[in-house]
């Protein structure tokens, strides 16, 4: 056997590798670290959102499952595994899973609780239209067309579906993800469904949707003559930043002085938070004011109307709720959430969230309007029979101040 001397490379070699090994040894084991705290936030996250995802006095089978996912995932899962397991119990759940919604970045209500939960109604920048979209089936519709918006200009209306965006299958989010602000698209919308789909152009606009919500506030206010009363109708889509109470009761010291009644539409699911905004239409005694009414010390004392329904929640459903039972507003539209309750948010990574959003016995009953009527939405043409009723309800001359 003929052994042969190390090459002068092969010295080199070697050398190097002995100054470079003891210089990688700490970047090696601080990644091995970082990958065993990943796999233990992994599981955290899992064990919290499924915690939340169980009703209360779940079947012992569903428990069953998520112990049997939890196992799966193993000792060193990923962040996606712990999502797709998430979204598997999910799934198992079915109606069960009342208290707990899985959002996407690819959701408009994602954005709008990211900014909510944050604090800051201008962070988080999404590329968008100015349209609220729903989804029934595998269509999407719109559901509020949110007023100073590119979509408004367009000419889309409440209950068009949205077809194709530039000649791909349309998607709330997706379809304007990385357009500059000003980029016009073109969309394909169905108005009725024995119409021909229609071509629109339209611009997309950058900034926070919760932002352009706050907007709607404003810009969505309108007066209206009915029969001899003038009635001022407000939108209130969040409760989660108190700029819009502000807003809210300058809106009501205006109405106070130029109009008959108010409505205030509290319908859809955006998002919601904690705050309730009752001080516009309720007041409350102060040492100095013992004698004085609650509605002489509110901003707005005169008839008062609101819209609800299904999305009815959180902030929006508790100033329904106290203004109801006090007999201070009468309520029109249909059922509520029974989500008074603030909720709490789960982060899974940078394009999901687990929200939490407490119901029945946990967080309060439903409440029930008081005149119901059902807005129906697919291919509704514009129109909003919820809100004609609200409108009509607060003229009525049998029903003067509450």
């Amino acid at each position: 056997m003929v052994i042969r001397k190390p090459t002068p490379s092969v010295f080199a070699l070697l050398a190097l590798l002995a100054l470079v090994l003891p210089a990688l040894a700490p970047w090696v084991t601080s990644r091995a670290l970082a990958a065993n705290d990943a796999a233990k936030d992994a599981l955290a996250i899992f064990d919290e959102a499924s915690a939340l995802l169980m009703p209360p006095n779940a079947d012992p089978r569903f428990k069953i499952e998520r112990d049997s996912l939890r196992s799966q995932l193993g000792a060193r899962p990923t962040l996606g595994m712990s999502r797709l397991a998430l979204r598997q119990l999910q799934r198992e759940l079915g109606g069960a899973a009342l208290e707990a919604q899985l959002l996407s970045s690819e959701e408009q209500k994602y954005w709008v609780d990211a900014s909510c939960f944050g604090g800051e109604l201008n962070a988080y920048p999404l590329a968008h239209i100015g349209a609220w979209f729903e989804r029934r089936g595998r269509r999407w519709f719109v559901h509020t067309v949110l007023a100073g918006g590119p979509a408004a200009d367009a000419g889309l209306i409440r209950g068009d579906e949205l077809l194709t965006a530039n000649g791909k299958p349309f998607a709330p989010v997706s379809s304007f993800r990385g357009l500059k602000s000003g980029t016009q698209v073109q969309l394909s919308v169905r108005r009725m469904p024995w119409e021909a789909p229609r071509s629109m152009p339209v611009k997309v606009t950058v900034s926070s949707m919760a932002e352009a919500l706050k907007r709607h506030q404003a810009l969505g206010t309108f007066v209206r003559q009915v029969g001899d009363k003038q009635i001022m109708y407000v939108p209130l889509p969040l409760t989660c930043h108190r700029s819009m109470e502000t807003a809210l009761e300058s809106l009501a010291t205006k109405a106070q002085a130029q109009v008959d009644a108010m409505v205030v539409d509290l319908r859809g699911d955006f998002a919601d938070g904690g705050l309730t905004f009752a001080a516009p239409f309720i007041g409350l005694p102060t040492n100095r004011d013992t004698a004085a009414s609650p509605l002489a010390l509110a901003p707005f004392a005169k008839r008062l109307v609101l819209i609800v329904d299904s999305g009815t929640r959180g902030g929006r459903e508790q100033l329904a709720a106290f203004l109801s039972q006090r007999k201070r507003a009468s309520l029109v539209g249909t059922a509520t959430a029974g989500a008074t309750r603030a909720g709490r948010a789960v982060t899974l990574g940078d394009s999901e969230v687990l929200l939490w959003l407490p119901r029945g016995e946990v967080a309060g009953a439903q409440l029930l309007p008081d005149v119901t009527v059902d807005s129906a939405l697919v291919y509704a043409a514009g129109s909003d029979d919820a809100l004609d009723r609200a409108l009509t309800e607060a003229a009525r001359a049998d029903r003067p101040g509450i």
